[in-house]
């Protein structure tokens, strides 16, 4: 088993890299200027629309988002690229001097016309728009520019291809580069800053995957406790009276889908013209929750408020899990041990609850491995419903504003959360199955 455990431990730091690596994607390929987005913000979270937008501002927000660095540890482009081209940081022209290099091949003469380029604002907002060599040589023809700018304009025109452009150049660019950056600050759970309000994203999820944890966990502990006595008794009993029954009524339960009972649980128990027992949205009322109480005291507070998102997210399971324990058990005392063990004269409980159900557990477990992923993607449209502050809703808001970096992190905790609850799946198989050996 602990050769096992460490051959998944092992594996478990590729497969995070891959998480790693695609989530890095995710927010390269993110549409959209970071350094403009938080700009909107000043260091202590106001709206910055008062100050001077001036260069050194964006130089500070793009060192502070590392990118004023490389992208990856190295780069596999055309030899007739400089591997400094990361340090154009307009998207726009570096595209734009990316063209002319792949189309002439030599980069000193893109190099001279490009600060040619910079001394004169109008060319620049004009020239440097344009991606496609015709296009380009259009415009260069009908624009009138400085001696500068028109010398080198046609020293590149008469250029000849070189051959370098047709030969690929790896650059290599060592640890100081974006995704190293990144990673090192993803691992201690730095994800940035928000899109949306410039919050850091660290301080906005781990409350809320705190709330969302705990509302899952307890909701699953809770369908636990009813469905697996619900799916002995009826295995003990089958094709009886309750086997059927409460087949019927709980497949009827779990063909509801679940935002039509979150929304009519709201209709019926928080609405004043019906039933109003429960607060209709939230976690906690601003004008009574007193921050300063006790733990029994918000606890009291708080519960009222999880009640019916409770429910909500404990009744779909019931029928899964009550009908797996069910088959489960009705397999395992068909078995030769089972026959076995009444044989000698041992109680039908003790069979059932001791020895078939233990066997029967690996459905079921493999159910508790999904726990982790589950309080990331399965509260989404619970939290919404509610408007339960939890990382569900959180990433319902984050879609909606297009937050990236919220996106992202929520991908990555998703993705590393999953990979913790398959290991924990394998543990708790060895611990209900012995016959189950992992290292043959």
């Amino acid at each position: 088993m602990s050769r096992y455990l460490i051959r998944r431990l092992l594996w478990v730091f590729p497969t995070l890299l891959a998480i790693a690596l695609f989530s890095f994607w995710i927010s390269i390929e993110a549409p959209g200027d970071p350094v403009e987005r938080m700009m909107q913000f000043s260091d202590d979270g106001t709206r910055a629309s008062d100050q001077q937008r001036t260069a050194e501002l964006k130089a500070q927000w793009r060192a502070r988002l590392g990118l004023d660095k490389p992208l990856f540890y190295f780069s596999i482009q055309s030899a007739s690229l400089p591997d400094t081209l990361y340090r154009i940081t307009n998207e726009q022209q570096r595209a734009h001097l990316k063209m002319l290099a792949r189309q002439k091949g030599d980069w000193s003469l893109i190099d001279s016309y490009f600060k040619a380029l910079k001394k004169d604002p109008n060319a620049l907002a004009i020239l440097a728009s344009e991606i496609e060599y015709k296009q380009w040589l259009k415009s260069s023809v009908s624009y009138p520019s400085s001696p500068k700018l028109s010398e080198s304009i046609s020293a590149i025109k008469n250029a000849s291809g070189s051959f370098s452009r047709h030969l690929p150049k790896i650059s290599f660019y060592g640890a100081n580069n974006q995704f190293h950056f990144w990673l090192r600050r993803a691992i201690i759970g730095d994800f940035g800053y928000s899109y949306y309000d410039g919050e850091s994203v660290s301080q906005k999820l781990w409350p809320k995957l705190r709330l969302s944890f705990i509302l899952t966990a307890t909701s699953l502990l809770f369908a636990f406790i009813i469905s697996i006595p619900i799916g002995v008794y009826a295995a003990s009993r089958p094709d009886g009276w309750f086997d059927h029954t409460s087949a019927v009524l709980l497949f009827m339960a779990y063909s509801l889908p679940t935002f039509f009972v979150g929304t009519l649980l709201l209709f019926t128990f928080s609405n004043p013209d019906v039933l109003y027992w429960f607060p209709e949205s939230g976690l906690q009322n601003p004008v009574t929750f007193d921050p300063t109480g006790s733990l029994g005291e918000k606890l009291n507070h708080w519960i009222p408020h999880l009640i019916l998102p409770f429910i909500t997210f404990s009744y779909g399971s019931l029928a899964y899990l009550s009908r797996i324990t069910r088959s489960s058990v009705a397999e395992e005392t068909s078995k030769d041990y089972i026959l076995t063990a009444r044989s000698k004269g041992l109680s039908e409980n003790k069979i059932l609850w001791k020895h078939a159900l233990r066997n029967a557990l690996l459905p079921l477990i493999t159910v508790v491995g999904q726990l982790f992923p589950i309080a990331i993607g399965g509260s989404v449209i619970i939290e919404t419903i509610f408007s339960l502050p939890g990382i569900g809703w959180e990433a319902y808001r984050a879609v909606m504003n297009y937050d990236y970096p919220v996106i992202v992190a929520i991908f990555t905790l998703g993705g590393f959360l999953t990979v913790i609850g398959y290991i924990t799946a394998d543990l708790l198989y060895a611990w209900a199955d012995p016959r189950i050996r992992f290292n043959e």
